[in-house]
């Protein structure tokens, strides 16, 4: 139920051409969590790694990195730039955007890519994908009892750790009103699994209307 929120979440914020449901699919004889879906006929994907290799960017500090950052992010504003497309800066912003509402951390030159069309070499950003841990807890360190008993410690965490946005991107694709009231959807989904600690779906609803506030303040060119 949580996986379908997070599939909504993306089609409030996006066009479909910026997304794709995951599911497990084999790559090179390995799971990967995308969809078949993200290809046309005569694509072929790329993921970061690849990519970063491609612009000469393969040793940039901070690409090689899990966890998201405003370095990471501005490099991979310079990779999408260096392969011709057009909107890249908007391309990072959905993505950051998305990480930083759904509290998601892993954002490793894996889990994005650009996609070729063979025949003219002309690349376009990979819609979003392998968001599996989006909506969940996202600091490993830390007990999640522990979090849910003080709530305000998680929200500074969270404050400080997602708290990369750049007012320069471009954001004129967003709306800040696609997401009013989806804290709510967050409870419906979370609320129901036994084995969470009690108040964690509300910990997480919580959070997610501080990250609103922030993604909104970003995008009226408000924050730094």
């Amino acid at each position: 139920m949580l996986k379908l929120k997070i599939v909504y979440m993306c089609e409030l914020l996006f066009d479909k051409s910026c997304y794709v449901p995951t599911s497990i699919v084999e790559r090179c004889g390995r799971p990967c969590s995308l969809s078949p879906l993200m290809l046309d006929a005569g694509e072929e994907l790329a993921d970061g790694n690849r990519l970063c290799a491609l612009t000469g960017m393969l040793y940039r500090p901070g690409l090689g990195k899990g966890g998201i950052t405003a370095e990471t992010c501005g490099a991979r504003v310079d990779v999408y730039a260096a392969l011709g497309i057009a909107d890249a800066s908007a391309q990072v912003a959905r993505m950051a955007c998305f990480s930083c509402l759904s509290l998601l951390m892993d954002f490793n030159p894996s889990n994005f890519g650009a996609i070729r069309k063979i025949d003219s070499n002309k690349w376009r950003a990979a819609p979003i994908f392998d968001y599996d841990g989006a909506l969940g807890f996202p600091f490993n360190g830390f007990p999640i009892a522990n979090m849910c008993e003080n709530p305000l410690l998680f929200e500074l965490l969270c404050a400080n750790r997602f708290s990369f946005l750049n007012p320069s991107w471009d954001w004129s694709w967003y709306d800040p009103l696609a997401l009013v009231g989806f804290e709510d959807r967050i409870v419906e989904a979370l609320a129901p699994c036994q084995s969470l600690p009690s108040g964690f779906a509300e910990l997480i609803a919580r959070a997610f209307v501080m990250q609103r506030d922030y993604v909104n303040k970003v995008a009226r060119g408000e924050a730094s």
